[in-house]
């Protein structure tokens, strides 16, 4: 892989199993030297999409908002880039069937040699 390139993740999870799979929680980590593109996550699963900006220790839907202080004091709250992604998440409502599968898709950026570290 080169700085530039898109990489794209595909997990694919199946259930080999004979009972239904149910509470699927799927974390894709945005690697050290790349950076999330934003709303490139996809499933075809109904769930609910979260991102991290901190390691996976919390979890929060989009838009994910700071606040920020103001040179006069004031704040104001903005919305934060999918670039300080440093993990993505579905929490799927559908439950995967005996001998069926879920796919989750996502893609990062890789950084210029310079720029490669989180």
């Amino acid at each position: 892989v080169e700085p530039g390139q898109v990489i794209e993740y595909r997990t694919v999870y199946s259930n080999t199993g004979d009972a239904s799979i149910s509470d699927l929680a799927v974390i894709g980590p945005v690697p050290a030297g790349t950076r999330y593109l934003g709303k490139s996550a996809t499933t075809d699963v109904t769930h609910v999409f979260e991102v991290s900006i901190d390691g996976g220790t919390s979890w929060h839907t989009e838009p994910l908002m700071r606040t920020v202080k103001q040179a006069d004091g004031s704040t104001q709250n903005v919305v934060v880039p999918p670039e300080e992604f440093s993990h993505v998440r579905w929490k799927a409502s559908d439950a995967i069937a005996s001998n069926g599968s879920q796919e989750y898709r996502y893609r990062v950026f890789v950084l210029p040699t310079e720029g490669n570290t989180k």
